[in-house]
């Protein structure tokens, strides 16, 4: 973030302008290093999978659930309260 270049907007919070020679660097990494950059995009698209909404609703529930019924809630409680 470009400190100088920053601004308040009312209740919305700090802004911050991009950082247009950081972003080109990155680009440039990106292209001259392609092979772990494709690497990264795939862990970051495996990591996502793995956080979405429904996930973290289903995990959320199962917590609640075990919390209700007075239960451990180790992660064989919860998945299995939350197959039920």
């Amino acid at each position: 973030m470009n400190r100088s270049s920053s601004r308040t907007d009312g209740d919305l919070g700090l802004w911050a302008e991009p950082d247009w020679d950081h972003l080109k660097f990155l680009m440039r990494q990106v292209y001259e290093q392609r092979d772990s950059s494709r690497e990264r995009g795939l862990a970051g698209s495996r990591t996502s999978a793995r956080i979405l909404w429904q996930r973290a609703a289903s995990v959320a529930e199962a917590r609640i659930r075990c919390a209700l019924a007075d239960r451990p809630a180790d992660g064989t409680a919860a998945y299995e309260v939350a197959r039920a």
